[in-house]
């Protein structure tokens, strides 16, 4: 563990395309907040590789450069670090916790099929879109807590999707079992432009609101709508949620367990 002073930090677990920016900004308006999205390092790329390829024990201390660096980060700032990454939960979850003591996490969801239609639209999980392999793991990756419903060689871009996201949350679930002191919050980001879900999710995560709080969660969540346009590739919802359903259904045929805090249901 890090002998420097320790401060309270917060972390995200959450797919990506679910708020995360939206909630760092949210966040970073409490009093004593110093508050990132996706700060340097971002942990993506050869990490992700680390970690898709061999036990989490093996690049433990490749890893750790995370920690130093939210170490740096802090120096000379007071109050609560906060990053609301999505990479933590796939790539530097474990090294937080070993080297800090204070750490509390935002499970943080949007309507799955919602999160789906996002990723399809911006072509992820398909050659068109060079960027996503350095950020998400492709299912049944090592260190993935669950199956994929078949071979990925056999799985087109919804289904790798679909797989990608029940996985994050069978990721999370894994966490809450082995860290049951880590103080764990959750929140869907379709409430977090209402006062009361705000202010209940602040004084949970012991921040104080700010004047500028209530101004930031008035204001419209980013979806990437210039991204999307230039890929041009329209996805309907209610498309979504049908392999969604077939996902689900063929998971259970097969015997692989599908985490029960699936968000299938809009709020």
């Amino acid at each position: 563990m890090l002998s420097a002073d320790q401060f309270p930090c917060i972390f995200c677990i959450s797919s990506g395309r679910a708020g995360s920016h939206y909630l760092a900004t949210l966040l970073g308006t409490g009093k004593s907040v110093q508050s990132f999205h996706e700060a340097d390092p971002k942990m993506i790329g050869p990490y992700l590789d680390l970690v898709n390829d061999r036990p989490l024990a093996e690049s433990r201390e490749a890893r750790r450069i995370k920690s130093k660096s939210i170490r740096e980060i802090m120096v000379g700032r007071d109050g609560t670090y906060v990053e609301t990454n999505h990479m933590f939960i796939k790539t530097f979850y474990d090294v937080v916790l070993e080297d800090y003591e204070d750490v509390a996490v935002v499970v943080l969801r949007r309507e799955l099929a919602r999160v789906v239609k996002s990723f399809a639209e911006l072509c992820y999980f398909t050659s068109r879109n060079e960027a996503w392999p350095k950020w998400m793991s492709l299912p049944g990756a090592c260190n993935s807590p669950i199956e994929p419903i078949e071979s990925i060689e056999n799985m087109d871009q919804f289904d790798l999707i679909i797989g990608y996201l029940i996985d994050i949350e069978a990721r999370g679930e894994r966490f809450r079992k082995e860290y049951p002191n880590v103080s764990i919050y959750e929140t869907r980001v379709e409430t977090l432009n209402q006062p009361e879900a705000v202010r209940g999710l602040l004084d949970s995560l012991g921040i104080e609101t700010t004047p500028s709080t209530m101004t930031v969660a008035q204001q419209p969540i980013n979806q990437r709508s210039e991204t999307k346009a230039q890929f041009a590739n329209p996805v309907d919802l209610s498309y979504c949620r049908e392999r969604i359903a077939i996902y689900i259904e063929k998971a259970e045929a097969r015997g692989i367990p599908v985490p029960g805090t699936l968000p299938l249901q809009p709020v």
